[in-house]
């Protein structure tokens, strides 16, 4: 090889390397970019005010899981089931279910409940539109499950899914709350009583639906906590 091809060639792996060296940075520099732009600040996660939309979708019949599961699965364990029973349950909850509807909007006092939550928090609710930062709610499932593996007591269960976001609608923190019949810290009642006291009905759902929010608060308290500790 001569010294001007030797030359050539050099150069032109030279300026090769310091190509791919370029592109390298470039492409290091976009993604530290992405990473900043894409991360939840301190700031954005501190309390303050806040606006809790109140459109907040639910299923239009709530789930009764009651004694006529309970005895199926008994019968699949081999014990004797009623009829009449059977019947008598399903009554329950069609009774409890019409009555529901004369009953404040669930998605009324869900808002209610995740608002007295959140200003636990150091949250302030408020209506005015031009606060910067929502809460954005769905009620997922809602109604009435045994307490007890074959038991004629009930009580309430809600998932409750909630996420903070900005005017630009960028998500900053976002959980689901799963509360199960089997919660020992709401209160039990029969399915008799469920029927003919729709105003219960009301008060235990509005018990389900503030135990969801204190959870999902606490959720929202651990990730500031990370966010801080990550700083």
């Amino acid at each position: 090889m001569s010294c001007t091809s030797c030359f050539a060639y050099c150069s032109e792996s030279l300026f090769a390397s310091i190509r791919g060296h370029a592109r390298s940075r470039l492409a290091l520099c976009l993604t530290v970019f992405a990473a900043i732009s894409g991360s939840v600040s301190a700031a954005d996660l501190s309390p303050g005010p806040v606006q809790v939309e109140t459109s907040i979708p639910y299923p239009e019949k709530m789930t009764f899981i009651g004694l006529s599961q309970s005895i199926a699965l008994a019968a699949s364990m081999g014990l004797a089931a009623s009829v009449a029973t059977r019947g008598a349950v399903k009554e329950y909850v069609h009774n409890a279910a019409s009555q529901r509807r004369n009953l404040t909007p669930l998605a009324v006092f869900v808002r209610e409940e995740f608002s007295d939550a959140i200003r636990g928090k150091g949250f302030t609710p408020e209506d005015d539109s031009t606060t910067d930062n929502r809460f954005r709610l769905a009620v997922r499932k809602y109604g009435f499950g045994m307490a007890e593996l074959v038991s004629r007591d009930v009580r309430p269960f809600m998932t409750l899914y909630a996420e903070l976001f900005t005017p630009e609608n960028k998500v900053l923190w976002s959980h689901e709350a799963v509360i199960k019949s089997d919660d020992k810290s709401l209160p039990s009642i029969l399915p008799e009583n469920l029927r003919n006291d729709p105003d219960e009905q009301e008060m235990l759902l509005r018990a389900a639906a503030h135990r969801a929010s204190d959870k999902l608060m606490e959720n929202y308290s651990a990730k500031e906590k990370k966010v801080i500790g990550d700083k």
